[in-house]
């Protein structure tokens, strides 16, 4: 229900920018190729794109961005992400029946839905 609630209001947000003004980026493809998504990033704000090979490799792309003293990473992420499956896996689903239901009910919550599965 949280992230229904914080991606409708992304989703407005996007349909009142526009396609020329909003972007929607994949944090799972951002950390599998931080050069590629920051090169993006730089192109869609205007900005040197030169700079984004500097920031990919800088020493901070590497770490925690809640607690830097961790390193962080695609695969330390997909780890995270395999045992919360494996420990909550019952409850993980049963909140994304209830998504769908409430996609069904409600076209904000299915415009969250087509956004997160166009965003990656």
């Amino acid at each position: 229900m949280a992230w229904a609630c914080e991606m409708s209001s992304l989703v407005q947000a996007a349909g009142r920018l526009g396609g020329e003004r909003a972007m929607w980026l994949d944090f799972d493809s951002f950390l599998a190729e931080p050069a590629t998504a920051l090169d993006r990033l730089a192109r869609f704000f205007g900005l040197d794109a030169a700079a984004a090979q500097t920031l990919a490799t800088h020493p901070l792309m590497g770490r925690y961005s809640k607690a830097p003293e961790y390193e962080y990473d695609s695969a330390l992420r997909e780890e995270v992400l395999a045992e919360a499956r494996r420990e909550y896996g019952p409850a993980i689903a049963e909140g994304l029946r209830w998504l769908e239901r409430a996609a069904g009910q409600s076209e904000a919550v299915a415009r969250c839905l087509d956004a997160a599965a166009a965003a990656g």
